[in-house]
């Protein structure tokens, strides 16, 4: 049983300044060269010299950024702004993100926070985040913005070990079918958070979707399959066989560009960082739409790696939306009572609105920016492995010796 988490959110949103917005946040805009007649987006046909207008629009969303993290510090948060990476784990961060398209009047922007723990007040901070940033911003979300949770164990100990592992990659599989019922109709088939265990759609008129290797791994595929007639023993005995080194290879995409773009992503376990990401909740546009999501995440992992995966062993098909529902209620009750008032039961719902699936013109869109992230990690990964490496025991179930410690640093 884990007694508790650490973890770290990233929360992608539009925003807009108010007319009536704060004076320090006006006067932190003007000194960062803020243009208002500049728009986010490049109208059709506009006579402007474009690049000149792209310098403008940087210029903009620099000058935003800046103005919402020193609003956020004077309210007591921490926060950096920054155009490269978020190298901080101590503070939050207000980074730039390419992947959400912009909306006239509104600029992107992505808030990572520092590294949090379960067992902290972390709900008090995120409201008052969101307050702050209220007073001043007009908030949009679209289908472009997401949040992404981070999980890593609490003081300590650098990343789960493999019983643990083993047991979170059952509840991924066993509740892979209700966590998608519960999501909305634009994260329920998401190309920027796949099924680990269903093979992506085939979108009509894409002709390089085969090429692309877009299926998941060959045995996760076929014993997923099989549930039905042989139940969960054949999967679970896979799962019984691998190590934390191993689950990131185990549970991932086989072409390993995509390998992140996953419901949950094990790329950083194998990495300093030594988190494990939950990339399927919804844009988050209010500090409770975003605590829901936070404690379903901790409530999820924390039932996952007590829980009795044997007695399941024999079903012939998933959990559903109620034992999910009951499954991360289960999993809240190691934490503070703060983390289970998070957790909102009626939105644990299932969402009965069909899938939103990409034409083949967006998924094409979707790829040449997946192409541009390739290089770069995860803000909240890049800001937790900047953390000073301290060593763990060296049992052969235990992560390496000298890996860089995130349980342990959620309280600085």
């Amino acid at each position: 049983m884990l007694s508790t988490l650490d973890f770290g959110v990233e929360i992608e949103l539009l925003v807009s300044p108010h007319p009536n917005a704060q004076p320090a946040f006006t006067k932190t805009l003007a000194a960062n060269g803020w243009n208002s007649r500049v728009e986010g987006q490049i109208r059709p046909g506009l006579s402007t010299d474009v690049m000149e207008l792209q310098r403008l629009q940087g210029r903009n969303r620099k000058a935003i950024r800046a103005a919402v993290a020193a609003a956020l510090s004077a309210r007591g948060i921490a926060t950096h702004e920054t155009s490269g990476r978020a190298q901080d784990f101590r503070f939050w961060t207000v980074v730039d993100e390419v992947s959400v398209g912009e909306l006239p009047g509104y600029w992107r922007l992505e808030l990572v926070s520092r590294v949090l723990s379960a067992d902290e007040n972390w709900q008090e901070e995120l409201g008052r985040l969101f307050a702050t940033l209220k007073e001043s911003c007009k908030i949009r979300v679209t289908n472009d913005c997401s949040m992404h949770i981070h999980v890593s164990p609490g003081p300590g100990l650098p990343t789960f070990d493999d019983s643990q592992i083993r047991a979170i990659c059952k509840a991924i599989c066993y509740f892979d079918d209700a966590i998608t019922r519960v999501m909305p109709a634009d994260r329920k088939e998401t190309t920027w958070a796949k099924s680990n265990v269903l093979p992506e759609h085939p979108v009509k008129h894409d002709t390089d979707w085969a090429k692309r290797g877009q299926s998941v791994n060959p045995k996760i595929k076929r014993y997923y399959s099989q549930v039905s007639t042989q139940g969960f023993g054949p999967l679970w005995k896979l799962f019984d066989n691998i190590t934390w080194r191993g689950a990131h290879a185990c549970m991932s995409y086989t072409d390993g560009d995509r390998a992140r773009y996953l419901s949950w992503n094990f790329e950083n376990l194998v990495k300093q960082c030594g988190t494990l990401e939950f990339r399927r909740p919804p844009a988050v546009d209010s500090a409770e739409k975003a605590g829901h999501w936070i404690a379903f995440t901790l409530g999820f992992i924390s039932r996952a790696v007590s829980a009795d995966w044997v007695a399941v062993e024999s079903k012939k098909r998933g959990g559903e939306v109620a034992d999910l529902r009951a499954h991360v209620v289960q999993g809240l009750r190691t934490f503070p009572s703060n983390c289970s008032d998070a957790f909102i039961l009626g939105k644990a719902v299932e969402d009965t609105s069909k899938p939103i699936r990409l034409s083949a013109e967006e998924l094409l869109r979707m790829e040449n920016l997946k192409k541009h992230k390739a290089k770069t990690a995860s803000p909240f990964a890049e800001k937790a492995s900047s953390r000073p490496s301290t060593p763990t025991g060296s049992a052969s179930n235990s992560p390496a010796v000298g890996r860089s410690n995130f349980g342990g640093w959620g309280r600085r």
